[in-house]
């Protein structure tokens, strides 16, 4: 019945755009409890696997691909490639059921799963605290490691435990091993801070080199055309960086504060290029911005962001007035050009980043989730993945605007050195906890990578070295 269900949902989502995500959304549970009863009657890890991704891919507006015989697991070849090609790197999900958390381990050793007895309700109250604590900087540091082992009790003790057994391959840290632990996160838990999570280790946003990943099976288009592996010698890639300081954003969507210090910051990340395009205050329009994104190598956002229906927006300038008679308020009397002053999904779509190998969006919340279905592309960071581009930094609440310029020059000067994107912002986490100000968690757990590009971006990212 699960499976003829969704079969039919499948049929009836087709391929059109938004309305497929929606759909998509709205289907979680019946992949989510067929993939307990595919557990329960004993299918291998990996069909269940491939199942849960093609849910995945479906989120990301992709279509489902269409199997033999009314199966739903035909994606296991793909999804067997998929991992092959790990190596050092692990990939840790989580499944959410009524009754029970489902649990996966996968590498290019096969998939394990497991089984933890908690209701559902108890497990996103548990995510919320978690958020609730590292999200202030108020928060009591002890009120912190309690949430934060809390979680990860649940998310990862009983994966070490398989390991214990000799069922699962142990973490590395990640300052002895190159690999990477990936994490692909049950949306219904979109918003809990991964990088604060501890196990026996500490938080594992100190202790490992994390990342996201949007669907094991997604197509890496630009991966797949900029291959290289960090440590090992780049090719220079066509384009510059693209580094937009919006200290100045429209009155109509923000209280229109000036933000000194991403000045500060847009020019810290632009000196890691000898000649980047570089967008500053009353210069960072629309108009500016879109007609640099489809040659961009990399796109860096300081600014204010704001979410709006579902919605991140990152803001900028108002673009100017067009004197009377010129331009498009010429071609159309009473109606001037209208202006929209931000950075979105439907922008991006529009003026995709096709040469773009990593996305950084410095401003508040530009990651987080929001409540509720009905969001279709409008999440910027989903929206990055579906286009190809490899890696996407954003953050998950407001950050700290001062803190945000030593964690950037920390990043960027990782890349320049030829670290991952994920290797790069661990480094990025721990030189900031030196700094007495910037050790509570607020200030390092909101940033977070979310991709599965292992390119070198030395060559992008290097002047500052």
């Amino acid at each position: 019945l699960l499976r003829d269900a969704l079969l039919e949902e499948e049929r009836l989502a087709g391929k059109a755009g938004a309305e497929t995500i929606v759909l998509a959304q709205q289907d979680r549970a019946l992949y989510a409890v067929l993939a307990g009863v595919w557990l329960a009657q004993g299918r291998s890890g990996a069909d269940v696997l491939a199942l849960w991704e093609r849910y995945r891919l479906r989120i990301l507006g992709n279509p489902a691909p269409v199997c033999p015989d009314k199966g739903l697991a035909c994606l296991r070849p793909k999804l067997s490639s998929a991992l092959s090609r790990l190596g050092p790197d692990q990939v840790r999900g989580q499944v959410v059921l009524i009754d029970r958390l489902l649990l996966y381990r996968a590498s290019a050793q096969g998939v394990v799963w497991t089984s933890v007895p908690i209701r559902r309700e108890d497990l996103l109250a548990t995510a919320a605290s978690l958020e609730r604590a590292v999200s202030s900087p108020a928060t009591p540091m002890d009120s912190i490691d309690q949430a934060a082992r809390r979680a990860g009790a649940l998310l990862f003790d009983p994966l070490e435990r398989l390991q214990q057994a000799g069922q699962a391959a142990p973490l590395h840290p990640s300052a002895s091993a190159s690999g990477q632990l990936l994490l692909e996160p049950d949306p219904l838990l979109g918003n809990l801070p991964w990088p604060s999570v501890e196990t026996a280790a500490g938080p594992i946003g100190l202790h490992f080199n994390l990342e996201e990943s949007p669907s094991l099976v997604l197509d890496r288009r630009l991966e797949v055309r900029s291959p290289e592996i960090a440590g090992s010698s780049p090719a220079k890639p066509s384009g510059q960086p693209l580094v937009v300081g919006a200290s100045i954003a429209s009155s109509a969507f923000s209280a229109g504060q000036f933000l000194p210090e991403v000045l500060v910051e847009a020019r810290a990340v632009a000196r890691f290029d000898e000649a980047p395009n570089l967008l500053l205050a009353e210069q960072a329009t629309q108009a500016q911005v879109a007609a640099r994104l489809a040659t961009a190598s990399a796109i860096h956002f300081a600014g204010h962001a704001a979410q709006q229906d579902g919605a991140t927006r990152l803001l900028l300038a108002p673009q100017k007035a067009a004197p009377t008679g010129t331009g498009s308020a010429a071609a159309n009397p009473g109606k001037p050009a209208p202006d929209r002053p931000y950075l979105d999904s439907d922008l991006l779509r529009k003026h995709p980043p096709k040469a773009a190998r990593l996305a950084v969006f410095s401003a508040c919340s530009t990651g987080k989730k929001e409540e509720g279905w009905n969001h279709g592309m409008s999440d910027i960071v989903d929206t990055l993945a579906s286009l190809g581009v490899p890696d996407v930094v954003a953050t998950r609440w407001q950050i700290d605007s001062g803190s945000a310029v030593p964690m950037m020059d920390a990043f960027y000067s990782g890349l320049a050195k030829g670290l991952s994107v994920p290797q790069a912002l661990t480094t990025a986490r721990q030189s900031l906890i030196r700094d007495p100000r910037y050790r509570h968690p607020y200030y390092w757990a909101a940033w977070y990578a979310s991709g599965y590009g292992k390119s070198n971006l030395s060559q992008i990212f290097h002047a500052g070295r």
